[in-house]
């Protein structure tokens, strides 16, 4: 491919510098666990932790199953307590939900005795955010995922993929800063898992998608969609979970599907499933 160069990335993970005024995720030497049996042993899902994502960064982390993926997401978003090290955005310790993160799970999970609008607002609603603005934020965001015809549906009237793009719309319109996205293409068929990577990408770097500046944690298990979506991959070791691999993916955006075609694109996924298979191998090994 003309142009293309081989991703770059060393064997020990890396972490991009950040000015001390400036803003994003990061942890440090965080331990993540619960305490499990009669006996309450703690067993960790993830120890020993240390990643840093900058504002406005799409980050994706992939990593075997049982990992601890979502586990370190349900943290991010304020789920599960930190058991030990730090957890920072904007520099201030996760210690719940609050309103400046934002969690899009796999299965839509909409309200099923509201409609399409209504689930949208919902966010807005709790917040007791009812002006005109919010309505018109909440019609904007409708049009932009493509729903604007189905507005009034009910979510069992409605396809998956329609469904994930009302999650989507949901997540958004309280305006957060971070967007954590829990493998929400993963029950989709094929094309429209695609349709709607190229439509996350849109909307994310979207002025009247309020996605610039914004800051996305995507989880998939698709070594394909980290590198189409990411600027940045993170590989995750068998559980207890820690960075084994980072990946920097240095595409200029804006991209689209057809880029999955290139030499470039084959070379980032070659990269990150030998590091999902020594991963496994160490695992394995330390079993």
């Amino acid at each position: 491919m003309s142009g293309s160069h081989a991703p770059t990335a060393s064997d020990a993970p890396v972490t991009l510098e950040q000015p001390p005024n400036s803003s994003g995720l990061r942890a440090h030497d965080l331990t993540l666990g619960y305490k499990v049996g009669r006996h309450r042993e703690f067993n960790a899902a993830v120890a020993g932790m240390n990643l840093e994502i900058q504002r406005g960064e799409f980050a994706v982390i992939v990593g075997p199953s049982g990992c601890g993926k979502s586990t370190f997401l349900e943290a991010v978003a304020g789920l599960v307590p930190v058991t030990g090290g730090e957890l920072t955005f904007n520099g201030q310790p996760i210690l719940g939900p609050d309103k400046q993160r934002s969690l899009v799970f796999q299965q839509a999970s909409l309200f099923p005795w509201r409609n399409v609008r209504e689930n949208v607002a919902y966010g807005l609603v709790a917040q007791r955010r009812r002006g005109k603005q919010d309505q018109e934020r909440v019609d904007h965001l409708i049009n932009l995922v493509g729903l604007r015809e189905h507005a009034t549906k009910m979510p069992q009237e409605l396809s998956g993929g329609m469904r994930q793009r009302a999650n989507l719309a949901r997540a958004l319109a309280t305006d957060p800063d971070l967007i954590l996205l829990d493998e929400p293409f993963g029950a989709l068929d094929a094309m429209t898992r695609e349709t709607l990577q190229e439509e996350l990408l849109q909307i994310w770097q979207s002025d009247d998608g309020r996605g610039e500046g914004k800051t996305a944690l995507f989880i998939t298990h698709d070594v394909a969609e980290s590198v189409l979506l990411a600027d940045r991959v993170f590989v995750f070791s068998m559980a207890p979970a820690h960075v084994a691999h980072e990946v920097k993916i240095d595409v200029p955006r804006p991209r689209d599907a057809s880029w999955k075609r290139s030499a470039q694109f084959t070379e980032y996924c070659d990269e990150l499933l030998e590091a999902l298979h020594s991963g496994k191998r160490a695992g394995q090994g330390g079993g």
